[in-house]
């Protein structure tokens, strides 16, 4: 994996994870425009792609308050979110959610972080099936604890609606790496999420009493749905009103 394709996916990793899974956020955040950051979370290979170089890492950057080489690093956006939530400012006298709770400084970037309170990471969220995620408006509001195969804690803010999903079938495997879906793999669906071209969405047909998991694509105001898999039958399919989205892919749980 190249250093452009690393870049992509921590950009993805920060928008989920401090941005609330908005490209809209992270875009105000480092001062670009929507589509200019659509493009750069854009898979390799596609047209209009556009690179994260050197300028843009600075950026992004001096958004957060990083030190030079945080982007680049191996700090876990997951430890700089964890941090942004929990680690009191300098001289504001807050006190830290976590009682006793003392963050690591193990990496040597991290004192040098601007670091304040971050949005508030909800309880669990329940894992359902691919029928009640197609018909998830019509039965959220009456969902109960035992309605769900099990609760699981959600690792980004979501919103009250949100629910997890697992994977079946390969159609999702992308051989090529990540994005990368597995069989029995769990994904957490924010319906309250705009989808965009590129989007991981899960989207249910009209003719189909089950909802579905595939990449958005839109291209000349067409909308396509494409599996990741490269050799999976009748890989990209042209939806016309046709298709509802029922929610936005945020990120994945892997269990062994």
């Amino acid at each position: 994996m190249d250093k452009y394709e690393k870049r992509r996916l921590r950009l993805i990793e920060v928008r989920d994870l401090l941005c609330g899974g908005s490209a809209a956020t992270l875009a105000k955040r480092i001062d670009k425009s929507g589509s200019y950051v659509s493009r750069m979370l854009w898979p390799d290979g596609r047209d209009g792609r556009k690179r994260i170089g050197e300028d843009t890492v600075e950026q992004i950057e001096r958004a957060f308050n990083w030190a030079r080489g945080t982007f680049d690093s191996d700090t876990p956006v997951t430890a700089l979110a964890e941090m942004k939530a929990n680690v009191n400012p300098p001289n504001k006298g807050l006190k830290s959610p976590l009682i006793g709770h003392k963050p690591s400084h193990s990496v040597g970037t991290l004192h040098d972080l601007n670091i304040e309170p971050g949005p508030e990471i909800r309880g669990k969220l329940p894992l359902i099936t691919w029928v009640q995620a197609g018909a998830w408006e019509k039965v959220v509001d009456t969902f109960t604890v035992g309605d769900a195969e099990e609760w699981l804690l959600s690792p980004i803010p979501t919103s009250k609606k949100a629910y997890y999903l697992r994977v079946r079938g390969l159609s999702m495997y992308n051989p090529s790496g990540e994005p990368s879906f597995n069989e029995n793999d769990l994904i957490l669906v924010e319906p309250q999420s705009d989808a965009e071209s590129g989007s991981l969405v899960v989207v249910l047909l009209d003719d189909s009493a089950e909802a579905t998991f595939k990449q958005l694509i839109v291209e000349d105001g067409k909308k396509y749905l494409r599996a990741l898999n490269p050799d999976w039958p009748n890989r990209i399919i042209q939806v016309n009103g046709n298709a509802t989205i029922c929610g936005v892919v945020k990120t994945k749980v892997v269990r062994y």
